[in-house]
């Protein structure tokens, strides 16, 4: 069977094409974002920022994952995708706009069965539809109560149960039917930096359970009722400040 995904380029991703790879369903044709697409993708991240809790915001928001990054733990030592690419037999392409008319042509032209988004940003109905079995996307919380983004932060405040999702891709934020979750539970004296990068790794893993199962035609679908749910923006300090106390209390020795 033919299966195709559509990942950006982070460690997660490397995790994700490797695993598919352990499973006999390596991705046939990879698509990773430019310098203009990373430029872009970031723009629109501190847009968001900036919207929601003003300039001063973006400083503070890069100084806190800065600070946690530097004792958070380490991924997987994997191979850069120009490497993979020539071990797991896929090929590799580039794209500036994700939801261009040229981008759009080259991937319809693919006629993909499976497409997973992996960190690519928000993609259009056309991206969506050119999936002939599905556009799988992962989610690092439990459907449906905690959609968007910072859920992780979002989970400890609201004291939703911490877990990753895999879902289907429909226009809405985090809105598909779900084709796998996992509840996580955090370890004594972790820190909520180090809980953030192990939940992107059990993700990734989730991401390819998904995949395997949608391709195998052994997945079961469960309705995601985003009316049980609330859309998460992005946290500012303060909020940041309280997941951490909250998390810390969960995880006292």
């Amino acid at each position: 069977q033919l299966v195709q995904y559509f990942l950006y380029q982070t460690d997660s991703n490397r995790m994700i094409i490797d695993g598919l790879k352990e499973n006999g369903h390596a991705p046939e044709h990879v698509f990773i974002g430019s310098p203009v697409a990373k430029k872009w993708f970031k723009l629109r991240s501190i847009r968001s920022v900036i919207k929601h809790h003003g300039y001063l915001e973006v400083v503070k928001r890069f100084l806190d994952r800065r600070k946690e990054n530097a004792t958070a733990g380490i991924f997987p030592t994997l191979a850069p995708l120009s490497e993979m690419s020539a071990t797991h037999e896929f090929k590799l392409s580039e794209y500036d706009f994700i939801n261009s008319g040229r981008f759009m042509a080259e991937l319809r032209s693919l006629k993909p069965d499976i497409l997973i988004l992996a960190g690519c940003g928000v993609v259009n109905a056309m991206t969506i539809s050119s999936a002939s079995i599905g556009c799988i996307n992962g989610h690092p919380a439990v459907l449906p109560e905690a959609r968007g983004v910072d859920v992780i932060e979002w989970s400890a405040i609201e004291g939703y149960q911490f877990g990753v999702t895999a879902h289907i891709v429909e226009e809405k934020v985090d809105a598909g039917d779900i084709l796998s979750s996992s509840i996580v539970q955090p370890e004594k004296g972790e820190s909520l930096a180090a809980f953030r990068n192990r939940m992107i790794v059990l993700q990734a893993e989730e991401v390819v359970k998904a995949a395997t199962d949608l391709a195998n035609g052994t997945h079961q679908l469960q309705r995601n009722d985003i009316s049980q749910s609330k859309l998460y923006f992005v946290t500012n300090r303060k909020n940041r400040r309280e997941a951490r106390q909250k998390f810390a209390e969960l995880t006292k020795k």
